[in-house]
């Protein structure tokens, strides 16, 4: 009998892209299969435009399963401003 592998994440990498005029509103967070959250970025005082190819990393799912549905969820709690998701890619690093 034939045991499946299982791929243990290490850390992750997003890239983020989102076209935003005041990207400081922004929250981006990450949700692994287990539900483990990962924020990525809170809102803070940066009044520069757009996310492009923004590089993200995060331990937080250390030691958990990669399989499974990964989300991405972002959210602007600032009204009178409006954006575009762009797209995002995701690279899990870890060992078997």
């Amino acid at each position: 009998m034939a045991l499946s592998r299982r791929f243990f994440v290490e850390h992750v990498e997003v890239v983020f892209s989102a076209q935003h005029s005041y990207r400081g509103q922004l929250q981006v967070e990450l949700t692994s299969p287990l539900g483990t959250t990962s924020v990525l970025s809170t809102p803070h005082a940066d009044s520069t435009a757009n996310y492009d190819a923004w590089r993200f990393t995060s331990m937080r799912c250390w030691g958990e399963v990669a399989s499974g549905e990964w989300t991405i969820t972002v959210t602007d709690g600032t009204s009178g401003t409006t954006g575009t998701f762009t797209s995002w890619a995701l690279t899990l690093y870890g060992h078997y």
